[in-house]
């Protein structure tokens, strides 16, 4: 996907040459300077060209209206293992070492994975 990669560069050269904030051209360097200079520590870019295809491709099951219904309700159907009370439980039992409150016990706490 060059155009993806053009598309960075020119937005990135729009920003550093003060485009967006005319008044204060420096205001928004840093955001070009961690993404592209500092070595981006959470690597944004580093997918943003199948970021972007991935992107497309729900942006044309979405106009398909059936498509994107059924594609939405199977996405829904296979999430269960991955709610938030169960992230944050085993999180806070594996990493921070902690038991839930009095009377605030989560459903699965202390389950064998």
């Amino acid at each position: 996907m060059k155009y993806i990669a053009k598309l960075i560069h020119a937005v990135s050269e729009a920003i550093w040459a003060g485009r967006f904030c005319p008044e204060k051209p420096d205001l928004f360097r840093p955001l070009t300077r961690g993404l592209l200079d500092e070595g981006a520590p959470f690597l944004i870019l580093a997918d943003f060209d199948a970021y972007c295809a991935a992107q497309e491709r729900a942006a044309i099951r979405f106009r398909t209206g059936a498509d994107w219904t059924r594609s939405s309700i199977l996405n829904v159907a296979a999430m269960g293992r991955f709610t938030s009370d169960r992230a944050v439980a085993e999180y806070a039992r594996d990493i921070w070492m902690a038991a839930p409150a009095e009377g605030h016990r989560l459903q699965g706490w202390g389950n064998s994975r």
